[in-house]
């Protein structure tokens, strides 16, 4: 869901403080997603557009912020399924209901 939506939402909300109302919000901490020196991050995505016929992995849009900003993704014809884009070695706040890496 989109911010504004009930259900879970594709925003991660990154580590610091906040005051959340939980009676109005359920918040669930997940581990960040860090790719190894030496190694590339294949990332799967479940939101988005179906893949063309025949198509084997979703192409490139830009704007999402190496996966991290799930709306923008989307918003920009972001397919569900495997990427051509890959992550390269560093740390990434990804929301793991929105893709695997």
């Amino acid at each position: 869901a989109g911010g504004g939506e009930r259900g879970p939402q594709m925003s991660v909300i990154p580590q610091g403080k906040y005051r959340i109302n939980p009676g109005l919000f359920k918040v669930t901490q997940v581990q960040v997603t860090d790719v190894p020196d030496n190694k590339v991050g294949i990332v799967t995505t479940r939101e988005g557009a179906s893949l063309a016929t025949g198509e084997i992995a979703g192409p490139e849009v830009p704007g999402h912020n190496l996966f991290q900003d799930p709306q923008a993704f989307v918003n920009a014809g972001g397919t569900k399924g495997l990427q051509e884009q890959v992550l390269l070695a560093g740390r990434y706040f990804i929301n793991p209901m929105f893709a695997t890496v």
